[in-house]
């Protein structure tokens, strides 16, 4: 399966195409075909430090289609639009927690739905602390 990353660090020409096994959901899990992800500091501090060994594959967020399931679940069907908190993001396929998964509305692109995750997941402890009062 194509995937992106890095071996040495750098600059964006540091970014090169890889080979990696597919990845297969494990029960409490999902398969996406990545249509979008999101581009973070925490990937570009990464990819200028290089890698520890081995290609390091960033990325912690993607959106698009689930095209497997895994057993101890209902919450999602194969061809459901999601977006995601995951690890490895950039490649053509990832694997999600089901806890960590949402399902997209139609009217919301998969580009956007990606860029959402990371300054979404970091908002959230802050928005929590700033409005106490509100539901959880």
């Amino acid at each position: 399966m194509k995937a992106f990353g890095f071996t040495q660090g750098g600059g964006p020409t540091a970014l090169q195409e890889f080979d990696i096994a597919a990845p297969h959901p494990a029960n409490d899990q999902v398969l996406i075909d990545v249509a979008a992800i999101g581009l973070n500091n925490r990937e570009r501090l990464s990819r200028e430090q290089g890698s520890l060994g081995g290609p390091t594959i960033p990325g912690r967020d993607a959106a698009g289609i689930v095209t497997a399931v895994g057993s101890n679940h209902a919450t999602f069907q194969i061809g459901d639009r999601v977006v995601a908190h995951v690890q490895q993001s950039y490649a053509a396929q990832v694997t999600a927690s089901v806890r960590s998964t949402a399902k997209l509305p139609a009217q919301l692109s998969f580009t956007t739905a990606a860029a959402l995750v990371t300054p979404g997941v970091t908002a959230l402890p802050h928005c929590l602390y700033l409005w106490p009062h509100s539901s959880r």
